[in-house]
């Protein structure tokens, strides 16, 4: 394959992966993503796994468990039935079962004490950014605010044990 067709095809994947993480309630179709990609349902299926390494569809789930996992870490106020329903599992057993098996904890688990490196090892595949996103950005003036940070020094990967402390942090205040 040459560089142009290469680089083609990289961007057609990435209109494909930054559509199924923006679109995650809605039903995502083989059939309709080959049209977001611009391919042939067989095309795009054997290019997307011979490039991300995974399926589509395990590319949809991880990424609707993804999701699921930022609500239980960092919205505890959200009932784990509400966050199962969410992304369109069928039922809370699915969720617990396809959870559990992908991080070897329950979501109850998960929200009490999050294992955020395993986590992160979960979510390391390609995905292909090279000049890929037009971010349409909007300069917002508010009024002046007090805010907190904290500033993460270290691995990437360990940059959720971070946030979790600054939550404790927030909630204790």
């Amino acid at each position: 394959m040459n560089k142009t067709t290469q680089t083609m095809y990289q961007q057609r994947l990435a209109r494909v992966c930054d559509y199924i993480v923006h679109h995650l309630h809605e039903e995502l179709t083989l059939q309709f993503l080959c049209k977001v990609a611009a391919f042939s349902e067989f095309h795009f299926h054997r290019i997307f796994s011979a490039n991300m390494g995974m399926s589509v569809h395990r590319f949809v789930q991880l990424n609707k468990l993804k999701q699921a996992c930022f609500q239980l870490a960092f919205e505890p106020d959200i009932r784990i039935i509400d966050i199962a329903f969410e992304p369109g599992f069928n039922n809370p057993e699915t969720f617990t079962r396809a959870f559990k098996r992908e991080f070897s904890q329950t979501p109850s688990q998960f929200r009490a004490q999050p294992k955020w490196q395993d986590w992160h090892q979960r979510f390391t595949f390609e995905q292909f950014r090279e000049g890929t996103k037009n971010m349409n950005v909007n300069v917002v003036q508010f009024a002046e605010t007090n805010i907190a940070y904290l500033s993460h020094i270290g691995a990437h990967d360990k940059v959720f044990e971070t946030a979790s402390k600054f939550i404790s942090w927030r909630k204790a205040m």
